[in-house]
């Protein structure tokens, strides 16, 4: 888990116990089934492409850009990333030639998944999953970093998948059936700037889960709310007891066993 997840989780607790609300977070569907104004709709293409997004969430934009990619053994290779008309987002490797039901999000040649990569951090409690075939819908979900500037890429092309693994800080499950349907999760608010989205990774060598990624709804963090007064006055009060505390407790000698 995440420092600033972490320590964001603190904070709420903090304003719990004093009695301040945390304020709804406001949210906004991204809808990738909506092809207006993309580029290369085909079930292939160029390997790497990228597609750009941007939605306004309570009166500021966000900027999202979504790429392809397929684990197999060790190794991240980029893929094609489609964009198919009321459907979603799918992806094609390198091992698939683009025909149904390969150019989805799937495990059967290697391990698909898509990037979400945000210009800041986000909060993303819903997908909506559109299922292709009879096959289940089953999905892993992880939040993350991503390095460098937003629009400079993951650099995860032919690396070994330690590379991706140490900018993720954890994930979520969500499982159903062979239907389309709505992948709630992150009841905490986790906020990250990188979100990854796969067939369910838990089931081993399993293949059985492909879908399109149709929609995302996302939120931005809320800052922390101001204290009333009193609220300022019972807080110190609460930290001077534990200065107090700790201040008179016996110093124990450092030893070395």
């Amino acid at each position: 888990m995440g420092l600033r997840f972490a320590l964001r989780r603190l904070l709420a607790a903090i304003l719990l116990v004093c009695g301040i609300a945390i304020p709804a977070h406001a949210s906004t569907v991204l809808d990738l089934g909506n092809t207006s104004g993309q580029a290369n709709l085909g079930t292939t293409g160029p390997y790497g492409n990228v597609r750009s997004y941007a939605l306004t969430i309570a009166g500021q934009v966000v900027n999202v850009e979504a790429t392809g990619w397929r684990l197999s053994g060790s190794t991240v290779t980029n893929a094609f990333l489609g964009a198919y008309s009321g459907w979603g987002l799918g992806v094609t490797n390198r091992s698939e030639g683009g025909s149904s039901p390969g150019h989805a999000v799937d495990d059967s040649n290697g391990l698909d998944f898509i990037a979400l990569q945000f210009d800041q951090d986000v909060i993303l409690t819903q997908l909506g999953l559109k299922a292709v075939s009879s096959y289940d819908t089953d999905a892993s979900i992880y939040f993350g970093n991503a390095p460098g500037a937003f629009g400079s890429g993951l650099g995860l092309h032919n690396t070994n998948v330690s590379v991706l693994n140490a900018m993720l800080d954890g994930g979520f499950t969500s499982l159903g059936g062979t239907s389309s349907r709505t992948a709630i999760f992150n009841a905490g608010n986790q906020a990250s700037n990188l979100w990854i989205v796969t067939p369910y990774t838990g089931d081993g060598s399993s293949k059985t889960d492909l879908f399109k990624l149709r929609s995302a709804l996302i939120a931005l963090p809320q800052p922390p709310p101001v204290p009333e007064p009193a609220t300022w006055v019972m807080m110190l009060l609460g930290f001077f007891a534990t200065g107090a505390a700790m201040r008179h407790r016996p110093i124990r000698a450092l030893t070395v066993a």
